[in-house]
């Protein structure tokens, strides 16, 4: 069959056609590239610790991680604070002890501590509600104590109420009823001491709250 010019199949042979241009690429070179691209192929980077959660995320949290949040955590914390809080702790524990003794030996106890007649009246005769501010004062302060060497944000709040118990206490004693007279001056100075230390204990968890070391 003879080609005419114009008619499209001489067009084609002319160009040799697409399938003929196809055929003679040569397939080493277009290989090589496409195997160089896949060899080149960049590799998925992992999450880098710089935009990584100061605080670790919760849901991605690693051993290493809290390994390092604990270490930064102790280094944060000044030895002044295990010192103050060791103290409160054995201080407020003689008020627990003070006040269980009460209520399990009664007037044996108050008897044996050194109390005279109408000093263990006073404190036999005190209503329920006193007793029950009483037990908020002594067990406040003891767990206010015990938070602060946790490192617990709740003890300064827990000191607070403990000294606010106090001072009910001490309305009780001196206003409402004649037992500042009865304890005399070493009632007085006693109260003084515990309404001080408590002042300073709730300061002293106060400041360390606002400087974040307290969580």
């Amino acid at each position: 069959m003879r080609l005419i010019q114009g008619d499209p199949a001489f067009a084609c042979l002319r160009s040799r056609c697409l399938t003929q241009a196809l055929h003679h690429i040569d397939k080493a070179g277009a290989v090589v590239p496409a195997k160089a691209l896949v060899k080149f192929r960049p590799r998925p980077r992992k999450p880098s610790l710089a935009f990584a959660s100061p605080v670790c995320d919760s849901l991605h949290r690693t051993a290493d991680c809290l390994e390092l949040e604990m270490a930064d955590s102790s280094a944060k914390t000044p030895w002044h604070l295990w010192l103050v809080g060791t103290v409160a702790v054995l201080f407020n524990a003689i008020g627990v002890f003070d006040f269980v003794m009460n209520q399990v030996q009664g007037a044996d106890y108050l008897v044996s501590a050194g109390m005279t007649p109408e000093q263990v009246a006073h404190y036999r005769q005190m209503p329920g509600w006193m007793m029950v501010v009483w037990a908020v004062g002594v067990f406040g302060a003891f767990l206010a104590s015990v938070l602060l060497l946790l490192r617990r944000q709740p003890a300064f709040p827990v000191f607070v109420l403990s000294l606010a118990a106090f001072l009910v206490s001490l309305l009780y004693s001196y206003v409402l009823t004649n037992g500042g007279a009865l304890m005399g001056l070493q009632g007085a100075v006693t109260s003084a001491v515990i309404a001080g230390l408590l002042v300073l204990f709730s300061v002293y968890a106060r400041s360390m709250s606002l400087r974040g070391i307290l969580r």
